[in-house]
């Protein structure tokens, strides 16, 4: 007959059996954090969502702790499959493009709602937070590839790109912004005006448009645009594709990007 013995570790003043469940982990997590009540409540919408991935997405199948009832499921599983690895950047994937919002509102279409791209880098980022904490307290096993599978946690969150129309085209561009852009290419300035009227209306004119060209072929801020003075245009750079960069200002931690 097969004997198990099962180890008990301490950590701090808490005690813990070697094959706790998720749910058991989390437990202590919340216990030893100083976390406020809010911030925690956050970790366990985030643990709802890990438990429903693990539960019901195909994308999770191959992983050693999915199936029915993941919290339940012992934390010893993991790195019993290959793919245990990529746990953590597929509940990133799966937040994107296949997680619900609990919000009770549906799109026109009936379509389900799904979590903006805020919550999906929060609940992943808490996520990895989570194993992390379950990585230093030497609770993980020791095949599970924790430092690879929060590498690739990271990677996912840093290049998440919402899945939206947004992808196969630039969005369109608000209704009216090309006349808003050339306003001032053809003012109108009445003739019977006394002359230096006229000519300071012209300078005006000449100055709004470079400020609107200037905005609209840059994507730079109003405030970088504004800080431009003509000492830096006399000493801007022309690169090989004939762009000219010009330096505005330089800010507290470093000098900010070109506008060109």
């Amino acid at each position: 007959m097969l004997q198990c013995d099962i180890q008990v570790v301490s950590i701090g003043s808490h005690t813990l059996e070697q094959n706790y469940s998720l749910q058991d982990a989390f437990d202590y997590f919340r216990a030893q954090s100083n976390l406020s009540d809010t911030t925690l409540a956050m970790y366990a919408h985030a643990l709802e969502h890990f438990f429903q991935f693990l539960e019901s997405s195909e994308m999770a199948e191959p992983l050693s702790v999915s199936g029915e009832n993941p919290a339940d499921k012992t934390l010893q599983l993991l790195g019993g499959q290959r793919q245990d690895v990529n746990i953590l950047g597929w509940f990133v994937n799966y937040l994107g493009k296949e997680a619900e919002s609990s919000k009770p509102r549906r799109k026109k279409s009936g379509d389900p709602i799904r979590l903006e791209p805020a919550s999906v880098r929060l609940y992943g980022q808490a996520m990895v937070t989570f194993f992390s904490f379950l990585a230093d307290e030497l609770l993980l096993p020791g095949r599970f590839p924790a430092p690879a599978a929060l590498t690739r946690a990271l990677r996912n969150l840093r290049t998440y790109v919402p899945a939206t129309e947004a992808r196969d085209g630039a969005p369109d561009p608000p209704r009216g912004i090309e006349e808003l852009i050339h306003a001032f290419d053809f003012p109108s300035i009445p003739q019977s005006l006394p002359f230096k009227e006229i000519h300071r209306r012209k300078l005006e004119a000449l100055r709004n448009r470079a400020l609107l060209y200037a905005l609209a072929d840059t994507g730079a801020r109003v405030s970088e645009v504004l800080r431009i003075t003509a000492d830096d245009i006399r000493g801007a750079r022309v690169n090989r594709q004939g762009i000219c960069q010009v330096r505005v200002c330089e800010a507290r931690d470093g000098v900010m990007p070109a506008v060109r």
